[in-house]
């Protein structure tokens, strides 16, 4: 045994007296690093994964549920300052499911529970203040519920019961966010829990919640409706919609004929955003109807002849007539469309011809006056062309400049090219550092090590001699053949 390490020493220091002091270096660093991913790959193997039990803890929650962790003997980590607690993957439901019968963690919005365990002889201001925390508590537990949403505070201001009702202040209220992956929600989220507050609370409105994030930022327009600011902003809101709408209506007819791609459409809508009240009435003279109608009997008593007397009945009928009249009551609401303005830009069409040698030659050519005009019914036809709102149209066909398919882009601001030509110049420099340090190093190690003659005292050794020519015609075919790999790479 012992021969057999002399005789491993030996060649070894045989092999490293024959290298130059640049391939010891890389030879010291190619050690280093392997010895390196030993160690990090058995501490890897050998450390105990360990599972998040609870996050965003307070102080006080993490001290209680680590003595709790030390009675029962389970091995535990602290991160993120403290406030999350890490335990083995297989303890973590167990766990959580015996703090949860001991009421752990405490911390966090108490909603409707508060008054659970009510006291006898509660003053009528405390117990405003726990309905409030209560509602304040239930609404930040059902605003955390929402995806983007991580944690949820609320705070209501509800004013005093005023004795005249010009004196009574509104309730406001505020809401802070604290938000998944620092990410912006949506209009519509915010929104929707601006109203989810306001309808919570009796006499509240959405314009009076406040929403805001733990980064500082104002996330709700908390302006008053009737304001110029808020109306110019909701205004272009909707006239852009309109002209999306409209847009993308005649696009889509355009693209059944010409294909995708082959046309662009914009559509700049004028609105009217002014309200106006008509109130018409019509009367038709051909036509009269009864409105009152009178009639007057009178009787009057009349002596005859032979003493006989009798009486004189009379009646006298007024009717009143007035011409038949229509009376209308006409609200237009703001946001009528006054004027359309339509452009189209028509691609000119793709003509495929086959030349004598038999190859296919794609050219364009402009679209025919017809086709054109049957495009100009069709798109107007979409949007609801007026001839009455002197709605203006324009169609042009001309040829798209859009890059072909078979161009080869290339960055000019990149000086190494595509990603091919960097993986080329990395394995050619491997390649030169790995010819010129295997050749020139000696192969007796190889050898020696293979053969029983093993002789302390065996003079030089025999090896690759370092041959200037032979390494510099191995360096040429390395890189001959990255290059013939590289292009086969580019041609896939």
């Amino acid at each position: 045994m012992n021969e057999f390490f002399n005789r491993i020493r030996f060649q070894l220091n045989q092999y490293l007296s024959h290298l130059t002091k640049q391939q010891k270096a890389v030879l010291a660093i190619v050690v280093a690093a392997a010895l390196a991913l030993l160690i990090v790959l058995l501490v890897w193997t050998n450390s105990r994964p360990y599972d998040p039990l609870y996050s965003d803890l307070s102080q006080k929650d993490a001290a209680i549920i680590v003595e709790k962790l030390k009675e029962r003997q389970v091995d535990y980590k602290l991160e993120n300052g403290g406030r999350t607690i890490t335990v083995p993957p297989e303890r973590v439901y167990e766990l959580r499911l015996e703090f949860a019968r001991d009421g752990l963690p405490e911390a966090g919005p108490v909603g409707y529970e508060i008054f659970d365990n009510q006291e006898l002889g509660v003053t009528e201001f405390r117990q405003q203040v726990a309905y409030k925390r209560a509602l304040e508590g239930e609404l930040a537990r059902t605003i955390a519920s929402i995806e983007q949403v991580e944690k949820a505070s609320v705070f209501i201001v509800i004013p005093k019961e005023r004795l005249f009702e010009r004196d009574q202040k509104r309730p406001t209220s505020s809401v802070q966010l604290k938000l998944k992956k620092r990410s912006m929600p949506r209009r519509m989220t915010i929104e929707a829990i601006a109203h989810l507050v306001a309808s919570s609370i009796e006499g509240l409105e959405p314009e009076n919640v406040t929403i805001t994030d733990t980064r500082g930022r104002i996330l709700s327009e908390t302006r008053d409706p009737n304001d110029f600011l808020a109306q110019s902003s909701t205004r272009l809101e909707f006239k852009r919609k309109i002209e999306t709408d409209l847009s993308q209506k005649a696009l889509e007819v355009l693209e059944k004929r010409v294909g995708p791609g082959n046309a662009t459409v914009q559509v700049t809508a004028h609105l009217d955003w002014s309200q106006v009240e008509k109130t018409i009435h019509e009367v038709d003279p051909d036509r009269s109807v009864p409105v009152s109608e009178e009639i007057i009997e009178e009787s009057t008593p009349v002596s005859g002849e032979g003493g006989n007397a009798g009486t004189s009945e009379s009646s006298n009928t007024i009717t009143n007539y007035e011409n038949s009249k229509t009376i209308q009551r006409i609200v237009e609401a703001p946001g009528t469309i006054r004027q359309l303005s339509i452009a189209v830009m028509v691609n000119n069409s793709e003509v495929t011809t086959t030349n004598p040698d038999g190859k296919q030659m794609v050219s364009y050519e402009p679209r025919s006056p017809q086709e054109i005009r049957q495009l100009e019914r069709l798109v107007k036809s979409s949007v609801g062309f007026s001839n009455q709102r002197n709605d203006q149209f324009s169609i042009v066909n001309m040829e798209f400049n859009v890059p072909r398919e078979n161009e080869d882009f290339v960055s000019p601001d990149s000086p190494w090219g595509d990603y091919y030509d960097i993986l080329e110049k990395v394995f050619i420099l491997l390649a030169i550092v790995a010819s010129r340090f295997f050749f020139s190093a000696p192969s007796f190690f190889k050898s020696n090590i293979a053969t029983n003659n093993y002789k302390p005292n065996c003079g030089k050794s025999r090896g690759v001699p370092n041959n200037p020519a032979l390494w510099e015609k191995a360096v040429k075919e390395v890189s001959i053949n990255l290059v013939a790999v590289n292009q086969m790479m580019r041609m896939k």
